[in-house]
């Protein structure tokens, strides 16, 4: 099997063109990578974008300990039900992306 991808994906608008040909039908596969974002960040103020991009990061995560905090003061002080530990676990796996994204930010700084 031969595999073709997006070269320029930031230009792709994610034709079905190629499916609409019966002789494609079996041919061509279109994939999405879930979690993987392309955006552009604008600043007209006095911080540059990457540093907005940092900055929003790290609020996240503030908000997402915050978030999690709560749940626990909640479940101790009141005696509330527990929220799906399916929701907590995703909270968490966020927390840890976004981490290692700024761990990997930093890298690239650095070198």
């Amino acid at each position: 099997h031969r595999r073709a991808v997006v070269s320029k994906p930031r230009l792709d608008m994610c034709s079905r063109e190629a499916l609409r040909y019966p002789a494609f039908k079996d041919s061509v596969e279109l994939n999405k990578i879930r979690d993987h974002f392309i955006f552009s960040i604008e600043s007209v103020g006095a911080l540059r974008p990457d540093q907005l991009f940092i900055d929003s990061i790290k609020l996240l995560m503030a908000k997402c300990d915050r978030l999690l905090q709560e749940i626990d003061v909640s479940i101790e002080s009141v005696g509330a039900l527990r929220p799906d530990q399916l929701f907590i676990d995703s909270i968490k796996l966020l927390m840890a992306k976004c981490d290692r994204l700024l761990q990997e930010i930093d890298g690239n700084i650095n070198n």
